[in-house]
């Protein structure tokens, strides 16, 4: 906002409203892909149709999960957690809470690299492996993990990142 206000001719209510538009656009995003969402997610470019726009002009990194009835349709997808500019903590029991919750019986992890760098770090690993250990416990089985930046995803499952936990779909 205070940089925006530093522009010549830009007065507060306009750097007001440009402040606003990326959330504004992200909420009609998220809303137009609901409407939008096909009853099974099979595939990566499903999944990443419906990821997307939780991401539209976020700065900081996000977490988002995924949850899939037994049919592999869309049961929920929300962020789960919110973090800084570099990390974003991850709460397995919170994950775990809400599949119960939720009844779910597949999962999808996701969460953005603002860096734009697409390849997980040693945390993004390890929190997969607590995640995946904990909703296997409960019957629910993770899918993925996703990394997305402004441009582009990385699916854990299709680059066979930990071959021992995950399958491609």
């Amino acid at each position: 906002y205070d940089l925006l206000k530093e522009v010549p001719g830009m007065g507060e209510k306009g750097a007001f409203f440009l402040k606003l538009f990326p959330q504004v656009f992200r909420m009609y995003s998220v809303e137009k892909a609901q409407e939008e969402r096909k009853p099974e997610l099979l595939s990566f470019d499903q999944v990443y149709r419906q990821l997307r726009p939780k991401y539209i002009g976020r700065d900081t990194e996000v977490v988002c999960l995924m949850l899939l009835d037994s049919q592999s349709r869309l049961i929920f997808c929300g962020v789960i957690s919110e973090g800084d500019a570099s990390a974003c903590a991850v709460y397995v029991k919170k994950v775990v809470s809400i599949a119960l919750q939720y009844n779910a019986s597949f999962a999808i992890l996701s969460h953005n690299h603002p860096s734009g760098s697409l390849l997980p770090s040693s945390g993004d690993l390890s929190v997969t492996r607590k995640v995946f250990r904990a909703l296997s416990e409960i019957d629910v089985t993770l899918l993925d993990h996703i990394i997305l930046t402004e441009k582009d995803g990385f699916s854990f499952a299709n680059n066979q990142i930990m071959p021992e936990l995950f399958e491609p779909y």
